[in-house]
């Protein structure tokens, strides 16, 4: 058998000799065998150990090492293991007596710097590899049987700046190998523990970005810009400005590598559609969305398609209305219209609405339509926002291209429209343009459930009553055997099997939302997960930020009475968070009003005032922001 010692020390410290563990029972023994190993193979000085160990070695230094060393070899021995192969005694000194690959912060060291070379050499699934396998010899916080001693402080200051900085280009790795969805949940993990780092935030933006979600990546510089303001009191630095920028006008350079679909690559700085060139050169909006899984909604998309081929073919105006909560599908489905649109030579326009950005949203689709930012034509200003100026002469643009061929102008989060898009809008649903003849354009209006509409949109609303083709669709969550299909498919799982109990938990706690149930399947990570839901698998970070998103949008009393309710429980009564918040009951019901509003808890159908939180997921994030005073507070008022 090999005697040779094996020492990890990235979490708990673990001793193996010969394969078999090994316990080191004191404190003091740890120690010293960690900071010998962190020198592996090389003798060290009694006197450098004793200032390893010490701020100020004691005068009886010399002894105190002997007796922790004599003590760890008689424990060693009485387990049976050979002591020598742990610490051996030198001349004036004790050397761990093992290869540099046999202690976990040394095969860290060697796997970072491999890593980092196969990024240089242009191999980033190589390099990504390694440096997942370096990031996975973390169990814990490294090191802390040496927390309060000098080589121990020193050695965890730079393990912590050296996994940040890999998991930092772990990061950039996985957005160069187009999976940025993977990196979303990554990123706001890391977030969680180092919020300060902005290389992050920007790594945030990107990959929202191109996941197909520029409102979570314009919510994310606003998080940033909020923390560091608040923290720091300063702004957020010129590469996170300049990554707002880009993000606000969908620059191309944004959308990095293009991706593939049947090994075609796609062009990633198209914008539009044209007659006859198919889904492979449809804008990179489209392509990022139709990346993610379509399961189920077979009666939505015939329902959007009917309304296409009307418009399309009777050469009239229509608008389809898409709400729903986040997540549960809205952008995937009008990406899929807007492919088949693409395919039938439409051409299709895709853009989001961001709050405070004006008709920023929407200067892609003029670059698509060419529509000059100043016309000739001078006088008739139809709008002026943003560093963009809509003449007669863009009218005369857009009127040539709609007689050219049908148009879909998809316009995600809607509800975010500034006044001047919701003007723009109903200029071009209410009265299309001013031609003599109707023409073919189907406008797919996206809005999130939840926040209250803008200004001027329920306008909106009322205006496109008269359009002749009209689609209402409110995307509800999914039917029990497409969420089990969806999740089973990102978990790597045979699907249409009997149902895991573990997933049907999943989706219970998920509501059935699609968007959450990849999410948690990225989390979870492939194979069958374990049985218990959110609450064993832990609710994944970009679930938590949308949670937090929306409670944010409460007023700090309906925020209070939600957090009084998650210590009360799942489900509650009115009357027992009444009595847990210490207010009257009509207080609380019109805060939990407030919040069902926000889609943040749905009213029971019991006559006493039942409620329960829309899901799991929002129980979960709500209650794990309650602090222990609060908690305990409601629990002394419930018991009495």
């Amino acid at each position: 058998m090999d005697g040779t010692a094996a020492i990890r020390l990235l979490g708990p410290f673990e001793l193996e000799v010969g394969g078999r563990p090994a316990e080191v029972r004191s404190t003091g023994g740890r120690a010293v065998v960690a900071a010998l190993a962190l020198r592996a193979g090389a003798v060290v000085p009694l006197e450098r150990l004793a200032h390893d160990l010490w701020d100020e070695p004691p005068p009886n230094w010399r002894k105190n090492l002997h007796v922790r060393v004599s003590r760890l070899r008689r424990s060693l021995d009485e387990q049976g293991v050979d002591a020598a192969a742990v610490v051996d005694t030198r001349s004036d000194g004790y050397v761990v007596p093992v290869a540099h690959d046999r202690v976990d912060v040394s095969r860290f060291d060697a796997l970072v710097s491999r890593g980092r070379d196969l990024a240089e050499q242009g191999d980033p699934g190589a390099a990504h590899e390694v440096l997942a396998a370096a990031l996975a010899l973390f169990r814990g916080e490294p090191l802390g049987d040496l927390a309060d001693a000098p080589a121990g402080r020193a050695e965890i200051r730079r393990l912590g700046e050296a996994r940040a900085a890999t998991v930092d280009l772990d990061h950039d790795l996985l957005l160069e190998l187009g999976r940025p969805e993977a990196v979303v949940g990554g990123v706001e993990a890391a977030l969680a523990e180092d919020p300060l780092r902005e290389r992050r935030w920007a790594q945030l933006m990107v990959a929202l970005y191109r996941s197909g979600r520029q409102s979570d990546a314009l919510r994310a510089f606003q998080r940033a810009r909020a923390l560091l303001g608040e923290e720091l009191g300063i702004e957020p630095g010129p590469e996170l400005r300049r990554l707002e920028a880009a993000v606000l006008v969908q620059d191309p350079l944004l959308d990095g590598p293009a991706p593939r679909r049947h090994g075609v690559p796609v062009d990633a700085a198209a914008a539009a559609v044209g007659p006859g060139t198919g889904v492979d050169a449809a804008s990179a909006w489209v392509e990022r969305q139709r990346a993610l899984p379509l399961v189920g909604r077979r009666g939505e998309r015939d329902l959007l398609r009917a309304a296409w081929r009307r418009v399309s073919g009777e050469r009239v105006g229509g608008v389809a209305w898409i709400t729903g909560d986040p997540g549960v599908g809205k952008t995937r489905l009008a990406a899929e219209l807007a492919a088949e649109a693409a395919e039938d030579g439409a051409l299709v326009l895709a853009d989001r609405c961001v709050p405070g950005s004006g008709t920023g949203t929407i200067l892609a689709a003029a670059a698509a339509l060419g529509v000059p930012e100043q016309s000739d034509a001078g006088d008739l200003d139809l709008l002026s926002s943003a560093g963009l100026t809509w003449t007669a002469g863009a009218v005369e643009r857009l009127e040539a291209v709609l007689r050219e061929r049908p148009v879909v102008l998809v316009l995600d989060d809607v509800q975010w429209a500034a006044p001047d898009v919701v003007g723009v809008l109903r200029h071009l649903l209410d009265r299309p343009l001013p031609l003599p003849e109707p023409v073919p354009l189907l406008g797919v209006l996206l809005v999130q459930a939840g926040p209250p509409l803008p200004p001027g949109l329920s306008g909106l609303v009322g205006d496109t009553g008269r359009v002749p083709v009209q689609l209402r669709l409110d995307l509800g969550p999914l039917d029990d055997e497409d969420a089990l299909d969806l999740l089973a498919g990102r978990l790597g799982l045979p699907r249409g099997a009997p149902a895991l109990p573990a997933l049907i938990d999943l989706v219970r706690d998920t509501a059935g939302n699609p968007g959450r149930l990849v999410q948690v399947a990225e989390r979870a990570g492939p194979g069958p997960p374990p049985p218990g839901g959110l609450a064993v698998v832990g609710v994944p970070p970009v679930i938590e930020a949308g949670v937090a998103d929306r409670l944010a949008l409460l007023s700090p009393p309906a925020r209070r009475v939600v957090a009084v309710a998650a210590v009360v429980g799942p489900s509650f009564l009115a009357s027992d968070v009444a009595v847990a918040a210490d207010l009257d009951v009509d207080g609380v019901v019109d805060a939990l009003e407030e919040a069902t509003a926000a889609r943040l808890l749905d009213v029971g159908e019991a006559v006493d005032g039942g409620w329960s939180f829309a899901s799991a997921a929002e129980h979960l994030v709500v209650a794990g922001r309650v602090s222990p005073a609060r908690r305990a507070l409601v629990e002394s008022r419930l018991g009495r």
